[in-house]
């Protein structure tokens, strides 16, 4: 993968990956505790000698895409679960840092909330710092549907005096 600079970036808990190649972005959710990044990937098949990777992606395209494998991971689940997955390469950006070569297994993540799992492969390999309370501070900034507002003798509401 290509990194010319040293400087640290912020990412926080998800990021929009976009897929050069291909024109398209999606959003991605920073894992940690992933080795390798990961692509939803459905309908795929591998060519007779194992070298190419036929599977459709909505990440990359509406059509069914063929790109080489170059490598197959195993991948074990915290329940004891495992299997073998194609790997194939990648160009990206991710908040304006192009990563040329990037691997990513290809797995039918239709169950989970996102398509693309963003692994330590790609916060290496951009320099990124995650902050998990990056993506946050608009959220933070409203009541929940459980949380309640109290007000005092001169209508205070979160520091601003309304008056009576």
């Amino acid at each position: 993968m290509d990194m010319n600079n040293n400087e640290k970036r912020t990412i926080g808990s998800e990021a929009t990956v976009r897929f050069t190649r291909f024109n398209k972005d999606a959003t991605g959710k920073v894992d940690t505790g992933a080795t390798t990044s990961s692509l939803h990937a459905t309908r795929i098949s591998l060519n007779s000698d194992g070298s190419q990777v036929q599977f459709l992606s909505p990440c990359l395209s509406n059509n069914m895409v063929t790109l080489d494998i170059t490598s197959k991971q195993e991948v074990h689940s915290a329940d004891g679960g495992g299997n073998t997955r194609p790997v194939i390469t990648l160009d990206i950006e991710i908040n304006g840092t192009t990563l040329t070569g990037v691997e990513f297994n290809l797995n039918d993540r239709s169950g989970m909330d996102s398509q693309i799992l963003i692994g330590t492969n790609i916060i290496e390999a951009g320099n990124f710092v995650v902050d998990i309370h990056q993506d946050q501070d608009a959220e933070q900034e409203q009541p929940t549907e459980d949380a309640t507002v109290t007000q005092n003798d001169t209508n205070d509401i979160d520091g601003i005096v309304t008056g009576k």
